[in-house]
């Protein structure tokens, strides 16, 4: 299901096949939540038009009305929350991450953390907000309030830096 690369270390058969098992679209028994949540994320992100435009990377998109995707991932669309050193080409990015923050009861509680990233020179939009703000409105109208996950969504903070 994934391709192997030369110099990746070494796993068992039993974790590629966890690996397996949690970025599939059917939820089998000995899976990781957090990484089919990730894939699920990345998925909805990459799928989503509105927040490809607002990306504004001339590059990928082109002149294109519908953009490819795929071609977002790891290059404007992260699933962790550090962005590459030295990038100088891409300007503004979505970085997510996923963690659970604790149980109660026979309940988990996940956080999704979500960073809308616009370069200084890409901030101004037609609509008069800033890019940032508009690729977290995006992602907001997207997940809160959604079950997107198979569990119910809910924004807990919303901040800006």
């Amino acid at each position: 299901m994934f391709e192997e690369k030369e110099k990746e270390p070494l796993l068992s058969d039993e974790l590629k096949n966890i690996i397996n098992r949690s970025i599939g679209d059917k939820i089998e028994s000995n899976s990781d939540d957090i990484i089919r949540c990730k894939y699920k994320i990345m998925n909805m992100l990459v799928a989503d038009q509105d927040l490809l435009h607002a990306l504004h990377n001339e590059e990928l998109s082109g002149n294109d009305d519908v953009i490819n995707g795929d071609t977002y991932r790891d290059v404007c669309i992260f699933n962790y929350m550090r962005l590459p050193k030295d990038k100088t080409d891409v300007k503004n990015y979505v970085c997510f991450e996923v963690n659970d923050v604790g149980s109660y009861s026979s309940m988990i509680n996940r956080k999704v953390i979500f960073r809308a990233v616009a370069h200084e020179d890409d901030q101004k939009t037609d609509y008069g907000i800033s890019r940032d703000t508009l690729l977290a409105l995006i992602i907001k109208n997207k997940f809160n309030w959604s079950n997107a996950l198979g569990l119910h969504l809910e924004k807990d903070t919303d901040m800006a830096y």
